[in-house]
């Protein structure tokens, strides 16, 4: 370490040529802040940047030592400017938030591209998890780590985002590989590693352990934990079980997930009786195929179509329909009286409004799940 500090280099003029586009970026979050931006642009342009200096192997040593030189610069040029005290103190504040979100940004940008082999830091663990999702005995596996198993499991579906918007392929992966490495910090950290998971860049599954989340309410905080330590919307689904029917929870947890995503839900934990018909429903057999067709009329009003499944998803809110769609609340009023001309059944009311729902998670199952 010692001599890395002696052979940095002592100005910027000495640095790679990617200085300028490390330089570059700090200012862009110093330029945001100070015109009183949130500065989400600039810091998205600095991950791209710092997930591209990896990939090029520029050392994390030379990024952070370009960083807090551009820092220093501007910090001399606030000495130099002949502001007023309080003003100044207003530039230092913005220059430490800005570095902040740049050093923080950049370590998550090094810490994602730590090789493949680093991420297995728990094999005896993921042993037990595989067992017990596998049917198979997992008492071994158990004693070689420490971990005493639990007779009864919470069995946790859960699914990370992956809607990608405009940004690059490889950048949408870095993304989902740094949001599964912290939900793999928080729940390796939970009761000393009594919480089991396999978990992939799109979601996974988690055991937690029946002692340890006594009261099903307990679950929700266990996801709202997730979603705040990886800065993202965590769905998943619950289901209860004894350890020897784990895999059939896990397989029952996991078709939920699938139905709570055909529905296309609010980010959330959903346990089987929140959902314990629409899951029911799509069940093959003829009655799915019958509900299936009752919305065929709005094949060719797709903005009909998007109406209904989001009003039925905002618990037919109709503001927050409206708002989601950016039209008059009027609009919404509007496109259901016109679904309900078009398919024959009103969805205002409370029987029409059974069937349309019935009919939603009937024809997304069909169009959305995978062959079975």
């Amino acid at each position: 370490m010692g001599v890395e500090i002696a052979a940095a280099p002592s100005s910027v003029e000495q640095l790679p040529v990617e200085v300028d586009e490390i330089t570059g970026r700090c200012h862009d979050v110093l330029d945001e802040l100070s015109f009183g931006g949130s500065c989400s642009g600039a810091a998205a342009r600095l991950t791209a940047a710092a997930d591209r200096w990896v990939r090029c192997g520029l050392s994390l040593a030379t990024v952070q030592h370009t960083v807090f030189e551009a820092f220093r610069l501007h910090l001399g040029s606030l000495r130099t400017s002949g502001d007023d005290v309080d003003t100044i103190v207003m530039s230092v504040d913005r220059m430490l938030d800005a570095l902040e979100i740049v050093t923080t940004g950049i370590a998550d940008a090094y810490s994602a591209a730590v090789p493949e082999a680093a991420e297995d830091y728990r094999p005896s663990s993921d042993a037990v998890t595989s067992a017990l999702l596998g049917g198979r005995s997992a008492a071994a596996a158990a004693r070689e780590c420490g971990v005493e198993l639990a007779d009864r499991y919470h069995v946790l579906a859960i699914s990370f985002p992956t809607e990608s918007g405009d940004s690059p392929r490889s950048d949408v992966s870095v993304q989902a590989r740094r949001t599964m490495r912290r939900a793999r910090a928080v729940l390796e950290r939970m009761n000393n590693g009594a919480v089991l998971f396999q978990l992939s860049p799109s979601g996974g599954t988690v055991l937690v352990p029946y002692p340890v989340v006594g009261s099903d309410r307990c679950l929700d905080h266990v996801v709202h934990t997730l979603a705040a330590a990886t800065r993202t919307p965590i769905t998943a689904t619950a289901v209860h079980a004894a350890r020897a029917a784990v895999p059939a929870a896990a397989a029952q947890a996991h078709e939920l997930l699938d139905t709570v995503h055909a529905l296309r839900c609010r980010p959330g934990l959903y346990r089987m009786r929140d959902l314990a018909l629409e899951y029911q429903l799509t069940r093959p057999g003829p009655a799915l195929e019958i509900l299936g067709t009752l919305l065929d009329p709005l094949d060719d009003h797709p903005e009909l179509t998007e109406t209904l499944v989001r009003h039925c998803g905002n618990e037919l809110n109709r503001q927050r329909t409206a708002h989601e769609m950016r039209v008059h609340t009027n609009t919404v009023d509007y496109r259901l009286k016109r679904i309900g001309r078009l398919i024959g059944v009103d969805p205002t009311s409370p029987s029409g409004l059974l069937q349309v729902r019935a009919a939603l998670v009937a024809r997304a199952y069909r169009a959305h799940m995978p062959a079975r």
